[in-house]
């Protein structure tokens, strides 16, 4: 189950990241952050999901990680439904 604090904090993140075209809520401390959309698989629920992310040789690089435990994380799974 996830942590209910998280997701409130989550969902202001991404109503601040869209209200502001992302000036705010696109750095989190000294990294960059980007809104995924995904779609329900059975729903076709539109989902958003802020993430951390780097840059690698040209590449965007996004860890699939769900608190660091050993689950894919929901979004991860809707990546690949």
């Amino acid at each position: 189950m996830r942590d209910p604090t998280v997701r409130r904090l989550s969902s202001v993140h991404r109503v601040l990241y869209r209200a502001t075209g992302g000036r705010v809520g696109r750095r989190l401390v000294s990294n960059d952050m980007l809104l995924l959309t995904t779609r329900g698989r059975r729903t076709g629920k539109r989902h958003e999901v802020p993430l951390l992310y780097l840059r690698v040789g040209g590449r965007l690089v996004i860890i699939a990680s769900f608190g660091w435990r050993p689950l894919n994380p929901v979004w991860f799974d809707k990546l690949l439904g």
